[in-house]
């Protein structure tokens, strides 16, 4: 019984270290995939869609805290938009709106902002820290 007990010990420690690194490459894999997938529905959605892929991309973990400024710049591509750094140790912010800017009805005044949209806060390393979906509007 004694031996029976370290046969399988061995086994289940030698399965679980050669299919380790399978699994690793199965989720960086997996990731890409995500990721070209949430691009080609995100730029054809509508700004409702765009918000429920926006959700769905949080619940799957494909957007969530440790995100790299350079992997959420990947997944939104030009709709990322990152604001200037202060100094080295500032956060770095980001936004991604959902609906297009309305112009001004006036040259004097701002355009108009509107609608759903994610506001990102990344650490100086490049880390996100902090996300939000909103449609609040200062």
């Amino acid at each position: 019984m004694k031996y029976l007990f370290r046969y399988w010990l061995i086994l289940l420690v030698g399965l679980g270290y050669f299919h380790l690194p399978k699994t690793a490459l199965a989720t960086e894999e997996t990731s890409t995939n995500m990721i070209a997938e949430f691009q080609h529905s995100f730029k054809a959605a509508t700004p409702k869609a765009k918000r429920d892929l926006v959700i769905a991309a949080i619940d799957s973990g494909l957007i969530k805290r440790g995100l790299t400024l350079t992997e959420a710049k990947a997944i939104f591509g030009q709709d990322l938009q990152v604001f200037p750094v202060e100094s080295q140790k500032s956060r770095i912010n980001a936004v991604v709106f959902f609906e297009p800017v309305q112009p001004p009805p006036t040259p004097m005044m701002s355009a108009l902002r509107q609608g759903w949209y994610v506001d990102m806060a990344f650490s100086s390393n490049g880390k996100l820290e902090h996300y939000s979906l909103s449609n609040l509007h200062n």
